[in-house]
C-alpha cells in the first residue's frame, strides 16, 4: 500500500508546536486494503518534536466497508485491553454513543497481511506523537462512514477504519493505547507483520501496518 505524494499549498501556524494544514482536491489512491480506490478528503502534516507526522482522512468510493463489521465483531486471538481506562476516555467525546466509540472494550489480533513489519523505531515515534496531537487538535477525531484516518511516520502507519454507515468519533489517546498494545503484542516480539484491534460492536478496525512510499 502506497500513499500518493500530492503537491499542495501549505498554510502553517504554531500552537505549542508547528502545524502545516494541507488543502487538496480529492484524488484516487489505488491499492488500499479492501478499498481499491479512495478519495483524499484532507491531509495534515504535524511536526512533533522535529518529526513530520502525516494525518490523512480518506473515503472509500467503491466498496461498502460496513459489510466487514459482522466478521470483525468477534476478533480471534483476543488480547486484553485496559477497559477501565478506556471507559474514562468516553467522557472526552463531543457526541453520545453510538457515534462516540471511545471507552468500548476491544480485542486485538496479529495478522500476517504484509511481507514485512514496519520499522519499530518509526512506530514508537508515531505512537508517542499521538499524545502531542491530542493537545494540538483536540481530544477526539471524527471519521465519515466508509472512511478512514491514516497516520504515517516513515514506514509505520496507523489506520482507523470506519466500517459503519454513520460518522464515528474516537479519542486520540485511546488510539495511542490500542496502537501501543498492537505494537507490543504483535510487532515488537516479531509475532506478525501487523497488529489489528476492533471493538465488541465491530464498527471499526485499527491496524498498525507498514507503508513503503
Amino acid at each position: 500500500m502506497k500513499l500518493l505524494t500530492i503537491s499542495v499549498f501549505f498554510l502553517s501556524y504554531s500552537i505549542a508546536s508547528f502545524i502545516m494544514i494541507i488543502e487538496t482536491e480529492a484524488v484516487q489512491i489505488p491499492g488500499l486494503t479492501d478499498c481499491p480506490s479512495v478519495a483524499v478528503v484532507d491531509s495534515v502534516t504535524i511536526n512533533v518534536n522535529g518529526n513530520g507526522i502525516q494525518s490523512t482522512t480518506l473515503k472509500c468510493m467503491d466498496a461498502d466497508l460496513s459489510e466487514r463489521a459482522a466478521t470483525h465483531s468477534r476478533p480471534r486471538n483476543l488480547l486484553s485491553g485496559p477497559s477501565d481506562l478506556l471507559r474514562r476516555n468516553a467522557a472526552e467525546c463531543k457526541t453520545p454513543a453510538p457515534e462516540c466509540q471511545c471507552g468500548l472494550q476491544f480485542g486485538c489480533s496479529c495478522p500476517q497481511s504484509t511481507s514485512r513489519a514496519p520499522d519499530n523505531g518509526d512506530c514508537l515515534t508515531l505512537i508517542d506523537s499521538l499524545q502531542v496531537i491530542s493537545q494540538l487538535v483536540g481530544t477526539t477525531f471524527t471519521v465519515p462512514s466508509q472512511g478512514l484516518e491514516l497516520l504515517q511516520f516513515q514506514t509505520c502507519a496507523i489506520e482507523w477504519i470506519n466500517q459503519s454507515r454513520d460518522t464515528l468519533e474516537y479519542c486520540w489517546d485511546e488510539l495511542g493505547t490500542l496502537a501501543s498494545i498492537a505494537n507490543q503484542q504483535c510487532l515488537l516480539p516479531a509475532v506478525s507483520t501487523e497488529g489489528a484491534c476492533t471493538p465488541v460492536d465491530g464498527l471499526w478496525v485499527m491496524n498498525v501496518i507498514r507503508i513503503d512510499t
